[in-house]
Formats: C-alpha cells, sequence, structure tokens
C-alpha cells in the first residue's frame, strides 16, 4: 500500500510568537517574531520566518502563508494586529 499522506503542520503552533503591531510606515508593518524580538518592517511577499511570508494586511488583521514543502501547498494563517 502507498504511504499515507504527509500530515499537515499545526502552522499556529509553527507561528507561535510572531506578532503583528498596529505600526506601519508605508507599505510595510512591524512584525515580532522569537529570533526578531524588536520587530522587523515587512511588506507583502516578504519572507518573516522560515517558509512563511506575507500575503496581505489590513487596519486589524494580518495574513501569512506558511508554504508546506511535503504537501507542496500553501497554507494561510490570519493574525490580528495588537
Amino acid at each position: 500500500p502507498p504511504p499515507p499522506p504527509p500530515k499537515k503542520p499545526d502552522v499556529a503552533q509553527l507561528l507561535q510568537g510572531v506578532k503583528a503591531s498596529r505600526q506601519q510606515i508605508g507599505k510595510k508593518i512591524k512584525i515580532f517574531t522569537p529570533e526578531e524580538p524588536r520587530g522587523m518592517l515587512v511588506g507583502v511577499g516578504d519572507t518573516i520566518t522560515k517558509n512563511c511570508k506575507v500575503q496581505a494586511f489590513d487596519r486589524n488583521t494580518v495574513t501569512l502563508v506558511y508554504y508546506w514543502a511535503e504537501g507542496k501547498q500553501e497554507i494561510p494563517y490570519t493574525i490580528n494586529r495588537e
């Protein structure tokens, strides 16, 4: 029998500690990660952590996309801006 399909990663767990602030400069927003506790400015399409990019943001939320290599698919994940 074929091997079972790979299990989808828990994106919420992978992105634990990632926070988005309400700070915004032009088309970039400030995101805090465990690796960048002081925050970094990122725009749409920028990579914030391994396999994870900013897809879109509005006044209250940020949509991140995690690229899951084994399943060859992108998993969207939305966080609130604080």
